[in-house]
C-alpha cells in the first residue's frame, strides 16, 4: 500500500524488515524468501536505487532457481522483473537474453493461451525497440497483439495496451498512418472499457 501511495521510503524500510524477519523464522529454502527480495528490489527500482534492485533481483533469481521446481513460473517473473532493470540501468543486451530466456520458458511452461505469455512478448519488443531493431520490436509486437485478441476477453485493458506499444513502433519506422490508426483504435478501445475517471 506505501508503494501505491508514492510512500517509497516507508515501503522499503518496511519491505527490508519483512525480508529480514522471512530470512530469521522461515526455512533457509522457503520461497517466500525470494519473493520479500522481489517486492523489496520492486521498491528499490521506484526509488531509482537500480543497482540495489540490480543486486538483489540477481540473488531473487538464483535463490528461485535453487529452490523450486525447473518449470515453475516464479522463475520466469524473476527473470523478467532482473531484465526490466537491466534496462532500466541501460544494459539493453543483458536485457535481450534474459527476456528471450523468459519468453522461451513461458512459452515451455505455461498453457499456450496464457496471457503472461503475450506479456513477455511485449517485454522483449520493448528492450528490441531500445535497440533499434524496430522490425523485429513490430513483429513481436503484431505476434503479441493477435496473442491477446485471442486469449483475453474482448474488452480486456491489455489490448488496447497491446496496440499502443505497436503504433509507437509503428511511428518509429515512419509507418505514420499506420501509427495513427491504430493510436485511433487504442484510444477508442481505452473510452470504450475504461471509467471514464481513469
Amino acid at each position: 500500500t506505501y508503494g501505491a501511495l508514492g510512500m517509497h521510503d516507508e515501503a522499503r524500510k518496511l519491505q527490508q524488515e519483512a525480508l529480514e524477519f522471512a530470512q530469521r523464522v522461515l526455512p533457509a529454502d522457503h520461497p517466500d524468501i525470494a519473493t520479500s527480495m522481489n517486492n523489496l528490489a520492486s521498491t528499490y527500482g521506484a526509488l531509482g536505487m537500480h543497482d540495489e534492485a540490480r543486486k538483489l533481483q540477481q540473488e531473487a533469481l538464483e535463490f528461485a532457481q535453487r529452490v523450486l521446481p525447473a518449470d515453475h513460473p516464479d522463475i520466469a517473473t524473476s527473470m523478467s522483473n532482473l531484465a526490466s532493470t537491466y534496462g532500466a540501468l541501460g544494459m539493453h543486451d543483458e536485457a535481450r537474453k534474459l527476456q528471450q530466456e523468459a519468453l522461451e520458458f513461458d512459452q515451455r511452461v505455461l498453457p499456450a493461451d496464457h496471457p503472461d505469455i503475450a506479456t513477455s512478448m511485449n517485454n522483449l519488443a520493448s528492450t528490441y525497440g531500445a535497440l533499434g531493431m524496430h522490425d523485429e520490436a513490430r513483429k513481436l509486437q503484431q505476434e503479441a497483439l493477435e496473442f491477446a485478441q485471442r486469449v483475453l476477453p474482448a474488452d480486456h485493458p491489455h489490448i488496447a495496451g497491446s496496440m499502443h506499444h505497436l503504433a509507437v513502433t509503428y511511428n518509429y519506422l515512419g509507418m505514420h498512418d499506420e501509427a495513427r490508426k491504430l493510436h485511433q483504435e487504442a484510444l477508442e478501445f481505452r473510452q470504450r472499457v475504461l471509467p471514464a475517471d481513469h
